[in-house]
Formats: structure tokens, C-alpha cells, sequence
């Protein structure tokens, strides 16, 4: 059973700032995501709305738009008005059904980092946003890629990893591979036991190794020093 710790990252609410469209029984109206789940979202309102009701959220992206069900589970009635909405199912509109629950969350995730490196901008409040390893990698990794995971098993936020362009291009590699993720926590830690330990492996026969030092004796004047030298020398390289 998950811990509180993990169950609190595990349902992390990220902050994304989307248009949406939000379609009542009686009423529609436009708001904007404050952060967002993969079980759910909490966005402005322009209408007070009561706990319990029924809600589809339509949330902007760069492309088609995503379409969600859900129920409001709690509500601000005073200024500014909020609600707090948990999703009745999947979200729709995404990445196939194949990419796994809480995809179309990392692809929300990878479009907005995209945006930022594009305008040269900042991350802002994503910088503190914690990744979390996905599935284990099927493949062989390249340097970006493998210092990301290995960040990302050490916990550091998103904005000290993506803070140069290489970091920022192997994030959105693995985002995409679904090997880190902000929505789909690994299922498989001893998969990724395995993965870890093939990349220790690899970094040890891909580091150089220092050169083995020269001892130059002359065969005339061996003493009992040179002996001992030769005695230590074999006992650090055995």
C-alpha cells in the first residue's frame, strides 16, 4: 500500500493555466485551470455553482481540445469564485488509449514546456513541479537522457533539470516515451531496478580509465626498497 508521501506525489496537481469551457445543466461559461490532476482540477468560476453538480470541462490546448466529465466537489463563493471539480472518468481527446491513464496530463505538461523553451522564457511555477519515473526505459538511453532519470530518482524539480536545452529535449523524449511522467508512477520498481543497474554498468565501461603507472627499474641496483615498491604496486592493481 502506498504511503501518504506517495500518494500525495502521486496525485500532484500541477500548475497549468488552460482555457476552458465548462458546460452546467442549464448554463456555459469560460474559466481557467489553476492547477490540474490526473483525477481532477480546480479552475475559476464566473457563476457560483454548488457542491455535487455535474459538469463537462472542455480544457483548451494547443490542439484538440481535451474533454472531461466531472462532479464539483467543493466551491468558493466569495471572491474569487473557484471550484474544485474530480473527473467521472477519463479524459478524453488525448493520446490513444494505449499511452496509459494520466497520459494526456505528461503531453499537457510537455506542450506548455515546449511553449516556454520556444518564447525563451521561464518555467515559473512548473520549475517546482516534481517528475516521477514512468515506465522503464525499452531502449538504450544517450547521456541527456540517462543524467534526467537519474535526477529524477534524486527528486530534483523540474526547473533544475530542464535548465539547459539538452536536459529540457531529454525530458521531452521521456515525457513522450511515458518513462517519466507527472501522472502514470511506476507499476514496475523492479523493472527499474534492472534499468538502473544497466546504466551503472554502462557508465563504468564508458568512463575513462586512468592510465596504469610505469615503474622503471634498473636491474643493477635492485634493493630491498624497490622490492617493497613493487610488492605495493601489485597489491592496488590486483
Amino acid at each position: 500500500m502506498a504511503s501518504g508521501n506517495d500518494e500525495r506525489r502521486r496525485l500532484a496537481r500541477i500548475p497549468l493555466a488552460c482555457r476552458v469551457v465548462v458546460t452546467e445543466k442549464l448554463a456555459e461559461w469560460t474559466g481557467e485551470t489553476l492547477d490540474i490532476a490526473a483525477r481532477g482540477c480546480r479552475l475559476t468560476a464566473r457563476r457560483p455553482v454548488s457542491p455535487g453538480a455535474l459538469v463537462q470541462i472542455a480544457i483548451e490546448t494547443g490542439g484538440s481540445p481535451l474533454l472531461a466529465l466531472g462532479q464539483v466537489v467543493w466551491a468558493r463563493r466569495t471572491a474569487p469564485l473557484e471550484i474544485g471539480v474530480a473527473f467521472a472518468g477519463d479524459v478524453r481527446g488525448g493520446p490513444s488509449p494505449e499511452a496509459g491513464h494520466g497520459a494526456w496530463l505528461d503531453a499537457l505538461l510537455a506542450e506548455r514546456l515546449r511553449t516556454v523553451l520556444r518564447r525563451g522564457g521561464r518555467l515559473g511555477a512548473l520549475g517546482a513541479v516534481q517528475l516521477q519515473l514512468g515506465a522503464p526505459p525499452g531502449v538504450a538511453l544517450g547521456d541527456a537522457e540517462t543524467a534526467v532519470l537519474r535526477r529524477v530518482r534524486r527528486g530534483d524539480p523540474l526547473g533544475l533539470i530542464a535548465c539547459s536545452q539538452s536536459g529540457a529535449d531529454a525530458v521531452l523524449a521521456l515525457l513522450a516515451a511515458g518513462t517519466v511522467t507527472v501522472a502514470r508512477p511506476t507499476a514496475d520498481p523492479e523493472g527499474w531496478r534492472r534499468a538502473f543497474a544497466v546504466l551503472t554498468d554502462f557508465a563504468r565501461e564508458g568512463a575513462p580509465q586512468p592510465p596504469a603507472p610505469v615503474i622503471v627499474l634498473d636491474a643493477g641496483r635492485r634493493t630491498e626498497a624497490m622490492d617493497e615498491l613493487i610488492r605495493e604496486y601489485l597489491r592496488d592493481t590486483a
